[in-house]
């Protein structure tokens, strides 16, 4: 016996659903085959644990088939991956038609899997305060002035920005200083040059912008050279530039370093994250499994598959038959006939109208249910019946 979960029965445009997607078990040997990868696979596989009550996660699926490569049927793979890599630390395998793995990597993974980053700098708390301007413990003041001189709030020392001793006004004066209408000569008041804070720090530490940047700097200080992973030697970080418009860019070295080395790199493939089996012409063999392929009428290739339980010598009979992504074909359907349950794709476009499959005798319509279906057709009305997702079939019993 077989239990056939149902992930997805959507097709590529879907807001009802997920893509189409299922998974094969053989309860006996615990062996679990994903037929197709759609996206955001861990969120397929959890809305099905919470609606069927199945255990199935990518913790315990080792083995994946690609029925072809449309984004809706393999988008997950990265993902996938992925996790069976950094998290999992156990390698899947992936099966298909050779024609459909050869382009796997190059056209749909090697973009976003080849390259490793193997660390990165680690920065400390002083270069951390350093790179925002603010000294430990200060919140991006001087320590102990809130961006000003000493013990003075920004004016002169003792004085609360006015003349010592006078009020603000010079000595005997009448309050005012010759010509100043009483305030120092060229001050209007306060200390020359200062505006009533220490001289030429406009209420800042001097050589300094009162925000914790560097003295002489026109934004945020350039962080301190770190050292790389451990053990590496401090590398250089070339610094962002100030742009007319007063906003901060890369310069064109850094810019380099990024893309090109931001880091220890690790060049990888597709057998890196998964063992590969390439589905021949007659039976491959997965555990217990055992299963065949037929291309089907698609723009790419694609690979229809029949999944027979192995009872002995001479003892093949498919238990399903999934079409895949297909235009109507009666060969291939007839194909799929010698199964005991049919699993086929309906929609529009270049794949197999409803009307065309209710022209089928009667006894292969009642043994087939449909899949890869447009959200406009009502399961509940459909004269076919259709999959829903959640269900566990049981195959063979």
């Amino acid at each position: 016996m077989l239990k056939l979960h149902v992930l997805g029965v959507g097709d590529a445009f879907t807001e009802r659903y997920h893509n189409a997607c299922l998974c094969i078990e053989d309860p006996s040997s615990g062996l679990r085959l994903q037929i197709d990868c759609p996206p955001a696979f861990p969120r397929v596989l959890s809305d099905h644990r919470a609606r069927s009550g199945s255990d199935l996660s990518a913790w315990n699926i080792d083995h994946l088939l690609l029925t072809h490569l449309h984004g809706d049927h393999c988008g997950g793979t990265e993902a996938f991956l992925y996790l069976r890599r950094f998290v999992l630390q156990k390698k899947p395998t992936l099966y298909g038609a050779t024609e459909v793995l050869s382009e796997l990597w190059p056209t749909r993974l090697r973009g976003g899997m080849e390259r490793l980053l193997l660390g990165a700098p680690e920065y400390s708390a002083k270069e951390i305060a350093a790179r925002f301007g603010r000294a430990p413990g200060a919140e991006g003041h001087a320590p102990g002035t809130d961006g000003r001189a000493p013990g003075t709030d920004g004016r002169a020392p003792g004085t609360d920005g006015r003349a010592p001793g006078a009020d603000g006004r010079a000595p005997g004066t009448g309050g005012r200083a010759p010509g100043t209408d009483g305030r120092a000569p060229g001050t209007d008041g306060r200390a020359a040059g200062a505006d009533g804070r220490a001289a030429d720090a406009e209420g800042r530490a001097p050589d300094s912008t009162g925000l914790g940047r560097a003295p002489d700097s026109a934004g945020p200080a350039s962080a301190p050279e770190s050292a790389g992973p451990a053990g590496a030697p401090a590398a250089a970080r070339p610094a962002s530039v100030a742009s007319d418009s007063g906003s901060f860019i890369d310069s064109p070295a850094r810019e380099r370093q990024m893309i090109e080395a931001p880091g220890p790199l690790k060049q990888l493939g597709l057998l890196d994250y998964t063992d590969r089996v390439d589905l021949q012409p007659g039976v491959t063999r997965i555990g217990p499994l055992l299963i065949e392929r037929r291309f089907t009428r698609h723009h790419i290739p694609t690979t229809a598959i029949r999944v027979s339980l192995d009872r002995g010598p001479g003892r093949l009979r498919p238990l399903v038959g999934y079409s895949a992504d297909t235009a109507f074909d009666p060969d291939l359907i007839a194909w799929l006939a010698e199964a005991e349950l049919i699993i086929h794709e309906t929609n529009f476009g270049v794949h197999t109208p409803l009307a065309a499959l209710l022209q089928l005798p009667a006894e292969l319509r009642a043994r087939m249910r449909l899949i890869h279906y447009p959200d406009l057709l009502e399961p509940d009305t459909a004269p076919i019946e259709c999959l829903r997702e959640g269900q566990i079939l049981q195959l063979g019993a």
